[in-house]
C-alpha cells in the first residue's frame, strides 16, 4: 500500500469496520475474479485490497452421474429379468415321480443355462433368464425327452411329458436280428444288414442318427408299427432339421 504526502494515523479497527465488499466473485468462463474491497473516503485516501484468488465455487457434478446410473440401473433390471418355467414330468407306470432331472440348455446369447427337479407328484418350477432353449427331462433307467428351441419371454407352463423305461443304446456298422422298444437306439455311424441276414425293428422303437449316417439293406428288413405305437427314424440333434442324417 502506498501513501502521498499525506500522513494517516491508521487504526485498523476503525479501518476494517469500514471496509465494504463491492461485489461478489463473479464465475466468467471459468475464471475467478477476486473479490474487490474500497476505503471509506473520510480517512483521506483509497485503496484497493485484493484477496489471494481462490476458486470457492462448487461445480455440480451429481447431475450427470444420475442420468448414468439411472440408465445402468433400468438396462441392468432388463437384463437381469428372470421369468417362471412350470410344467409336470412323470414316470410312466410309477407313482413317486421324483428326481427327474430337467435341464434348460441356453441356445440365445441372453439365456443362461439351469436345471431343476420334479417333486414327487411331478411338477417342477424354475426361474431363468429371458432367452431361446433346448428342455432335456432324463432319469437313469428311463428314456430322455427333449423339446427343441423354447423362446421364454414370459412365465410359460410347459405340456406334461411322460418319460418311458428302457435305455440309449449306440449301434453302429453291420446289424441284424430285432430291435425293441425297451431302449432307443443313437446311431453313431453306418449301418449295414448284410445279405444273408434280416433286421426286426419292433412298434415303438426311436433310432436317433448323431450324424449323417445311413441304413443299407442288403437283406431284409420288417418295420411294422402302429397307430399307438409308431417306428421313429429321426435326427439326435437337439434341435433337429432336414438333412441331419442320411
Amino acid at each position: 500500500m502506498v501513501f502521498h504526502k499525506k500522513k494517516v494515523n491508521f487504526n485498523s479497527n476503525k479501518f476494517l469496520q469500514g471496509v465494504h465488499e463491492h461485489t461478489p466473485p463473479q464465475i466468467s468462463q471459468g475464471k475467478t475474479e477476486a473479490p474487490v474491497y474500497s476505503l471509506p473516503v473520510a480517512t483521506g485516501f483509497s485503496a484497493r485490497l485484493f484477496q489471494p484468488k481462490q476458486t470457492k465455487y462448487k461445480v455440480n457434478t451429481m447431475k450427470p452421474f444420475k442420468y448414468v446410473s439411472i440408465f445402468v440401473l433400468i438396462s441392468t433390471s432388463l437384463i437381469a429379468q428372470n421369468i417362471n418355467v412350470s410344467g409336470n414330468a412323470f414316470l410312466d407306470e410309477q407313482s413317486d415321480h421324483s428326481v427327474i432331472k430337467v435341464k434348460l440348455l441356453a441356445i440365445s446369447p441372453s439365456a443362461i443355462t439351469d436345471s431343476t427337479y420334479t417333486n414327487s407328484d411331478g411338477s417342477y418350477s424354475n426361474a431363468i433368464a429371458i432367452g431361446i432353449y433346448n428342455i432335456e427331462f432324463s432319469k437313469e433307467g428311463y428314456i430322455s425327452h427333449s423339446l427343441s428351441n423354447f423362446f421364454f419371454s414370459s412365465d410359460t407352463t410347459l405340456t406334461d411329458v411322460t418319460l418311458q423305461y428302457g435305455t440309449v443304446v449306440e449301434i453302429a456298422g453291420t446289424i441284424s436280428g430285432t430291435l425293441t422298444n425297451e431302449h432307443v437306439y443313437r446311431v453313431v455311424g453306418d449301418l449295414t444288414v448284410p445279405d444273408t441276414s434280416s433286421l426286426i425293428i419292433n412298434p415303438g422303437v426311436k433310432m436317433m442318427f448323431a450324424g449323417n449316417y445311413n441304413l443299407f439293406c442288403y437283406g431284409q428288413i420288417t418295420a411294422i408299427g402302429t397307430e399307438q405305437d409308431s417306428i421313429y427314424f429321426t435326427s439326435a440333434q437337439p434341435s433337429p432339421a432336414p438333412g441331419n442324417w442320411g
